[in-house]
């Protein structure tokens, strides 16, 4: 017991010494900061006057850098408005430029109408109010130039109507060597089926079968009349044939006939050459017109629609004629016997399409040949060459 309460007063003696130094410390540092007080005002008080020198010191730097900047914002403003300037005066000077080439190529547009050169009036280009002043010029010229564009229309009119006349004038001139040339056509149809002792009136109806087979095969009516014109001479080469074998009473030999069957050729030779649609046309049946839809025809051996159908369809409309007419070696068939061949050539000799058409359109092949028939005592060579060119009901 005694032993704790010593001890107990030996840890208050040290609380007591370690509180009584404390304070005796704390008292010195009081002290201390009393003693140095003033030194730290005096401290302070330099301190502030240091910054009121920077502060004062910075403040005249910002006020002469905020005045370098006024000034250099005004020469900056000042170059602008100098650039601004120059700027609007090209753009003026180019408005200008453009509206005194339109002004020029309006007034040039007229002088080259009338052939007459006008003094330009140009204006003045130190004047205010270009826009306008280039408006009443061109304003003046257009009416000058309106009388001149109506002077020119009435000289255009009058050119128009030359041309339309001189137009016609060809257009005739067209139709009359047409004309011509049909006349020709027929007349060399003429001279080769006279050759043979056949009429004349033999090329007129395969004309007229070739114009309704066409139309019935759905050919247009200008190709169908190109095939009436140009299948008379369809024999044209016969006139290279000799009259010995060309007029034989009897049947030819194999000799004869392999002399007859050149006709076809001496025919593209006489007419192969021209570019004229007629004749072409004429070249393209003189040669072909005694092909076979099966191939065994002549001269070249075609079949079927490797032969052209100006061919197929002047060697049904040469047949038919040639069964139904008298000829030197021959009388006419009857028309049974002629729709019975038919019949049986057809997909053989002939184009099977096109012979179903004659077949079943027989009225109108025999009101053309009934038509002809009524004319011939009457008909004269001119008379029947008019005849030959109209096309008949059948279009």
């Amino acid at each position: 017991m005694k032993n704790t309460v010593i001890g107990y007063k030996i840890i208050a003696d040290s609380f007591k010494e370690d509180i009584t130094s404390n304070y005796e410390n704390g008292l010195y540092y009081i002290l201390a900061l009393a003693i140095n007080n003033e030194t730290i005002n005096q401290e302070l008080s330099d301190l502030d006057l240091k910054i009121q020198k920077i502060s004062e010191i910075n403040t005249k730097k910002l006020q002469n850098f905020i005045v370098n900047i006024q000034i250099f914002m005004t020469f900056f403003i000042i170059i602008i408005a100098v650039l601004m300037a120059y700027i609007s005066l090209k753009v003026k000077l180019s408005i200008h430029k453009q509206l005194k080439n339109l002004q020029e190529g309006i007034v040039s547009f007229f002088d080259v109408l009338s052939n007459t050169r006008k003094d330009i009036i140009y204006m003045d280009t130190h004047t205010n109010d270009e826009i306008s002043q280039i408006a009443k010029l061109i304003n003046s010229n257009m009416a000058v130039g309106k009388h001149i564009l109506l002077s020119e229309r009435e000289t255009n009119l009058k050119i128009k109507k030359q041309i339309q006349e001189a137009t016609q004038e060809i257009q005739q001139l067209n139709n009359e060597l047409e004309e011509t040339q049909r006349e020709v056509v027929f007349t060399m149809g003429i001279i080769g089926e006279e050759r043979s002792k056949e009429t004349g009136y033999h090329v007129m109806r395969v004309a007229e079968y070739s114009l309704i087979l066409a139309r019935l095969a759905g050919l247009s009516l200008e190709e169908a009349i190109l095939i009436k014109t140009a299948s008379p001479m369809h024999d044209i080469g016969k006139v290279g044939i000799p009259d010995a074998i060309l007029n034989k009473p009897s049947g030819f030999t194999q000799d004869e006939f392999e002399i007859m069957k050149t006709h076809t050729e001496i025919g593209r030779r006489m007419l192969g050459h021209s570019n004229k649609s007629i004749l072409k046309a004429a070249s393209i049946i003189s040669y072909e017109h005694h092909e076979k839809w099966d191939g065994s025809g002549y001269p070249r051996g075609l079949k079927g629609e490797d032969i052209h159908i100006y061919g197929r369809i002047t060697a049904i409309a040469d047949v038919f004629d040639a069964l139904g007419s008298s000829r030197v070696y021959k009388k006419a068939w009857p028309m049974k016997d002629i729709y019975d061949l038919f019949e049986k050539e057809s997909g053989k000799h002939f184009d099977p399409n096109l012979v179903s058409l004659l077949l079943d359109n027989l009225e109108y092949f025999l009101a053309a040949r009934e038509n002809i028939e009524s004319k011939e005592e009457s008909i004269s060579l001119s008379n029947f060459i008019e005849n030959f060119d109209k096309v008949d009901d059948f279009i």
